[in-house]
């Protein structure tokens, strides 16, 4: 009998023994499991983190490169052409004789820079004008640069007349619903009077020069235009006989825009004889394309 107990005990020992052990090995496996888990998350949590932030700086720095971008824009090359034809009608000397002239100008826009061309004609003379502008753009908004005009005027059987235009240009745009923009320039001008050439060639005059011009977008369509200058596109007196100019101008589509103007200039405008030289009325079609 206590043979059989002894017997019994030891079997119940080896039996515990070896269940001990199957736990302990099961238990540190487990831990293991969970170690290489936790590893494992660990990495691929610093790799989401570091791929995130890699990414964020990534998209900062891009951000910051491109509002540098557009800090300035020096040169936009596409070119927008539009054709003008214009019609006027000129009132002189308190509506005594008056003119119907015809214009044709040529404009290549690009935003930084322009270039005008026109040709006028009435039964007087005509006149050939260039305008050169270029302004790099900062911000969207301002434009800073330097503007070139050439003149010559041929009025039949009396004078020959040119001018040369230069000077800083300033444009301004501080809000979506106005900009403006201003030139002061140096004036060349030469004009050779054919009853006197023989004896006075040219007659040469130096003279500052400027021209002030708003813009008021009332809606997309529809825009007002007003100007305090020195001279037009295709007169220029001798400073300081300012023209006053205000238009209204209207966009059909992104193609054609039709405008009228009004128009009146003062000689002598700063002294006791300043009186009305002349008035001027006409309407325009514009073709963009």
């Amino acid at each position: 009998m206590k043979k059989s107990v002894s017997v019994f005990l030891l079997f119940l020992f080896l039996v515990w023994n070896g269940y001990s052990q199957e736990v302990s090995a099961f238990t540190d496996d487990t831990s293991v499991n969970k170690e290489k888990v936790l590893s494992t998350e660990t990495v691929s949590l610093n790799e989401t983190v570091s791929v995130d932030n890699t990414i964020s700086f990534n998209e900062t720095v891009l951000s910051e490169v491109s509002k540098n971008d557009s800090i300035i824009n020096w040169f936009t090359p596409k070119a927008e052409w539009s054709l003008l034809g214009q019609a006027i009608i000129t009132n002189y000397h308190n509506f005594v004789q008056y003119t119907i002239g015809l214009d044709i100008i040529l404009k290549s826009d690009m935003k930084e820079l322009q270039n005008i061309a026109g040709l006028r004609f009435d039964f007087k003379k005509f006149d050939l004008t260039y305008w050169g502008v270029y302004a790099p753009t900062l911000w969207n908004r301002f434009s800073p640069g330097i503007t070139l005009i050439n003149h010559l005027s041929f009025y039949y059987d009396e004078y020959l007349e040119f001018d040369f235009l230069v000077g800083p240009h300033i444009a301004y745009k501080p809000f979506n619903w106005l900009d403006f923009f201003f030139d002061f320039m140096y004036q060349f001008k030469s004009t050779t009077i054919y009853a006197i050439a023989d004896k006075v060639p040219s007659v040469i005059s130096n003279c500052p020069a400027f021209n002030l011009t708003f813009n008021f977008h009332i809606i997309p369509e529809l825009s007002i235009d007003l100007t305090f200058s020195s001279y037009n596109f295709f007169k220029y007196y001798l400073f300081f006989s300012p023209n006053m100019t205000l238009g209204l101008k209207y966009s059909a589509n992104e193609h054609y825009d039709a405008r009228l103007f009004a128009e009146i200039q003062y000689v002598d405008m700063f002294t006791l004889s300043a009186n009305l030289n002349r008035f001027t009325t006409g309407a325009s079609i514009c073709w963009r394309f």
